[in-house]
């Protein structure tokens, strides 16, 4: 899988082949914004990293949301990459 173009157009053409398959790629705005996640963990380990405060909240014990205040900032190498695999995405 991949090409000279990054592993995208291959993925891309294997999502398009399932239709009971999708990708939700997020959207990073640079900026004060929040981190909403359906993993909770992931959502803890946030605020552990940025020292904000998070809610956690869980329907029914098998799914759950976690929100985290966050400034994405355009100089932070992961925060770049993950706005750039949003664009890279075709709808």
């Amino acid at each position: 899988m991949g090409s000279r173009h990054g592993p995208t157009p291959a993925l891309v053409e294997r999502v398009k082949g399932h239709d009971n398959l999708g990708v939700d790629v997020g959207q990073v705005l640079f900026g004060d914004t929040t981190s909403m996640t359906g993993d909770g963990p992931l959502g803890y380990y946030v605020a552990e990293v940025t020292g904000h405060m998070w809610f956690n909240g869980d329907v029914q014990l098998e799914v759950g949301c976690g929100i985290v205040p966050i400034t994405y900032r355009n100089g932070s190498q992961v925060h770049t990459t993950q706005w750039a695999i949003g664009l890279e995405w075709p709808s």
